[in-house]
């Protein structure tokens, strides 16, 4: 299997989230993420009790905390926040990297098309925006392709250390993101009813892997009583609360609708060559690209339950949706490989090179440039740079749900913004609501927040 195709796939994906290589600034959710294992580092909350900041979320339970708590040990190393960029990224391209493993464990004599389904996968609009935003869906997925490839092994090979091995990636998973990760634990069930393997090893694989995992979560939970409470907190604050009264979004189809959004670019594309080449190709879905269909569908139809939405939920689920559209679809990719192959060698190497040369001018062009919320975090800097014995500000009520201002102001400038407490030093965006015989204004030129000092 050559290696070059593989090597400009990841390059070109590489190059398209460029800009965001050595900048700063990303969506709120890796912020807070990254905030919370920032604090780990620092001692500040713990596994069983994370904490967001000191006034808010000082008890932070809205997911388990194992993805936080790994990333908190990259701090080791740089507390810079482009560590929190390219731990995202790679942790991604490395889920990207497993489902390519698990194509050429499916389909071995058709290994040398695996670049084709990561090319499908790493551009998916959705991919492309989760690379650089410190997803915890990035690790989930990569624990979830794991266990579905060690898994499937297991019912090949009839090794229990690989159905142990599963066990252990289903509950790295359910410790990074809760119930939503297990659904790899459907696999067993599903190749079962579908006749795949032996479904006499598949029986006794499968409830070996889900003895262990069982036992790797309750024991600890049933000895350890900190991690009881910690769990408990997490059931009640993000699961019940979730399906009992957040919503995010108007129709609980809304997960379907965009999971069908990203695939259509991938089934128009195939459909447009497939349809050029009718005449010399024959479509066929088996029994494996109808269980990786139902694997994707199971990772992302059960979040209809609940209002609370979101799209980037599909990640973890999503490479199982490629796969099995990449099965169907064989005859054409052999069809578009047979196109590539006679290409000589050194025009890939070119390829490469101009790809890498682009990049990297990219991603010095935008070095150190804030490239989401940038207004909040120059101002945020501004203050930090002429104020750097401030740690405590206090900011009013408007801004009290802005946590992108507070976990900006936590994770890169170590200021906890207070909304009780401290009256030294105020920040906000009316300064209207300021009692001026109280406070002064300091003119730092700022251009969204308004910065105040009480008055001796």
């Amino acid at each position: 299997m050559s290696r070059l195709p593989y090597i400009i796939v990841l390059i070109i994906l590489l190059a398209i989230v460029s800009p965001y290589w050595f900048s700063y600034g990303m969506f709120m959710d890796g912020l807070i993420y990254s905030t919370v294992a920032k604090n780990l580092h620092d001692h500040l909350g713990s596994f069983v009790d994370p904490q967001f900041t000191p006034f808010f979320h000082a008890h932070f339970h809205e997911h388990p905390p194992l993805g936080m708590y790994i990333q908190s040990g990259l701090y080791a190393i740089s507390s810079s926040p482009i560590l929190d960029r390219w731990y995202s990224i790679i942790t991604l391209l490395l889920s990207g990297w497993v489902m390519v493993k698990l194509w050429c464990f499916l389909e071995p004599s058709k290994s040398r098309l695996g670049y084709w389904v990561l090319l499908f996968w790493g551009t998916t609009p959705l991919i492309i925006w989760a690379l650089p935003n410190n997803l915890l869906e990035n690790l989930m997925g990569l624990w979830v392709m794991l266990a579905i490839l060690y898994q499937w092994k297991s019912f090949r090979s009839n090794h229990w250390s690989l159905s142990l091995l599963t066990g252990l990636l289903w509950t790295l998973s359910f410790y990074t993101k809760g119930p939503v990760g297990l659904f790899p634990m459907a696999l067993g069930p599903i190749l079962w009813l579908l006749k795949i393997e032996n479904r006499t090893i598949v029986f006794k694989q499968w409830c070996i892997a889900m003895g262990f995992a069982l036992a790797l979560f309750f024991i600890p939970y049933w000895s350890i009583p900190e991690l009881q409470m910690s769990w408990n907190a997490y059931f009640h604050q993000q699961i019940e609360h979730s399906l009992q009264r957040v919503v995010t979004v108007d129709s609980r189809f809304y997960i379907l609708f965009q999971t069908l959004n990203h695939a259509i670019p991938m089934l128009a594309f195939l459909g447009l060559i497939g349809w050029y080449w009718r005449k010399h190709i024959q479509l066929v879905f088996d029994k494996k690209t109808w269980a990786l269909l139902l694997l994707g569908l199971s990772g992302i139809v059960p979040m209809m339950i609940s209002l609370k939405q979101r799209e980037f939920y599909i990640i973890p689920a999503w490479p199982l949706i490629v796969l099995s559209v990449a099965m169907v679809a064989v005859p054409i990719l052999e069809k578009l490989d047979s196109l590539l192959r006679p290409m000589p060698k050194k025009w890939g190497i070119a390829l490469a090179t101009v790809l890498i040369i682009g990049a990297l001018a990219n991603a010095i062009r935008y070095r150190g440039d804030f490239v989401r919320d940038s207004v909040t975090q120059s101002d945020l800097k501004k203050i930090a740079w002429n104020f750097p014995h401030v740690h405590t500000i206090h900011f009013t009520s408007e801004l009290h749900q802005d946590y992108s201002l507070i976990g900006y102001a936590q994770r890169f400038f170590k200021m906890g913004l207070d909304p009780f407490k401290n009256d030294t030093y105020v920040i906000t965006t009316t300064p209207q609501s300021i009692p001026m015989d109280r406070y002064k204004e300091i003119d730092l030129n700022l251009k969204k927040l308004h910065f105040y000092n009480a008055k001796p």
